[in-house]
């Protein structure tokens, strides 16, 4: 269902440059609050590894020197957001639970502290010392894939289009309903097009998917 404070206003096409992750950075840079969104693996992470560098420069290292695991899934640094990729009920988190590292200081018992999105009994965000096992199931989150995200929204939605083969209207659709209030695609005219008219394995929401779209802001900024 798509949010109620989401329509045609809010859903702004850019056409990309042949720097896609540049243009993602520049777009996050403009969001205060923002979750970019991308088809494949492997744009994920570069996407990762490239604003990590640029919107977290300054960030405080977790220095992995002489603990238990010295390599995680990326380098890691304070004010990083992270998406816990296993459910641990040990510490009450799902698979997809995001959070933001707040102390990169490792110690034997644990590897870092993160502040998670979700409230302890006194109305703060929960803060979570990931130990060694967990740690290991920690990635960085400034980009996702929707496999990832597993249901989760933010206020704005940065969405990168690649041709491919996961780029269809039922993955678009998804990707545009993880926003609250604004989504912004990045990509080629041609690539937005051939996912609004490409049919899914599962294409039950075209007349919504075409009708929220047909009225989008298709010009480039």
């Amino acid at each position: 269902m798509m949010p109620e404070s989401l329509n045609t206003a809010e859903i702004v096409f850019q056409e990309s440059t042949d720097e896609l992750l540049q243009d993602a950075v520049t777009a996050y840079s403009e969001y205060g609050n923002a979750m970019i969104i991308a088809p494949t693996n492997s744009t994920v992470r570069k996407a990762n590894i490239k604003l990590q560098a640029a919107v977290n420069h300054n960030g405080k290292v977790l220095d992995l020197t002489d603990m238990p695991i010295t390599k995680g899934s990326y380098g890691f640094k304070e004010g990083d957001p992270i998406v816990i990729t296993k459910a641990s009920y040990k510490y009450d988190v799902q698979n997809g639970t995001l959070g933001v590292i707040k102390s990169a200081v490792a110690t034997d018992k644990y590897a870092c502290i993160v502040e998670l999105e979700d409230f302890d009994e006194k109305g703060s965000k929960r803060l979570l010392e990931v130990d060694w096992q967990l740690f290991e199931y920690i990635d960085l989150a400034y980009c996702l894939t929707l496999h990832k995200l597993q249901g989760s929204q933010a206020p704005n939605v940065i969405v990168l289009l690649e041709r491919g083969i996961l780029l269809d209207r039922s993955w678009l659709y998804t990707a545009v309903t993880r926003a609250e209030t604004k989504v912004h695609i990045i990509g080629k005219e041609g690539d937005f097009r051939y996912a609004v008219n490409k049919q899914g394995a599962v294409d039950t929401r075209k007349t919504a998917l075409a009708e929220m779209l047909k009225n989008s802001k298709l010009q480039p900024n």
